[in-house]
């Protein structure tokens, strides 16, 4: 009779472990479905086959991640050191502004009469951005391409 007890016992201790662990694997796996950061990643080279910004970006992905991470946020929507880059639209024209702000920022400051630029570098003050004379226009629209992709 004795034997029929822990036959039970050892039985009722089975399912309830199981019972136990099915419930734990069904209350973490919501937490392995959902994404570990609301901040936009970088985005995966491969991405970017199937939009209209290919190569262009790949490389400027690459480009700015060796020059410009240091000041700006990777989701190119939070202001760190430098201003957001998401907006850049807003403050230049067209690529070729860009190109000369990069390559030599105090010039352009000084040489041009954009407001709206000039109001935003006046917030960062004193820090001022870093000049990239070795980035050609090609390396400057291709990162600017990259920080279109991801943030649109």
């Amino acid at each position: 009779m004795e034997k029929n007890y822990a036959f039970g016992a050892k039985l009722i201790a089975l399912w309830s472990g199981l019972i136990v662990f099915g419930i734990f694997i069904l209350m973490i796996y919501p937490i392995l479905q959902t994404p570990k950061s609301k901040e936009i990643p970088f985005v995966c080279a491969n991405q970017f086959t199937s939009t209209s910004y290919g190569k262009e970006a790949q490389k400027g992905k690459v480009l700015f991640i060796e020059n410009c991470t240091q000041c700006h946020a990777k989701n190119m929507k939070d202001k760190l050191t430098g201003p957001a880059l998401a907006d850049w639209r807003i403050y230049f024209r067209n690529e070729k502004e860009v190109v000369k702000f990069i390559n030599n920022p105090k010039m352009y400051k000084k040489s041009n009469k954009n407001k709206p630029l000039k109001d935003l570098l006046r917030e960062f003050e004193p820090s001022e951005c870093t000049p990239f004379p070795t980035l050609t226009e090609e390396d400057v629209v291709s990162i600017f391409k990259y920080v279109d992709a991801v943030y649109r």
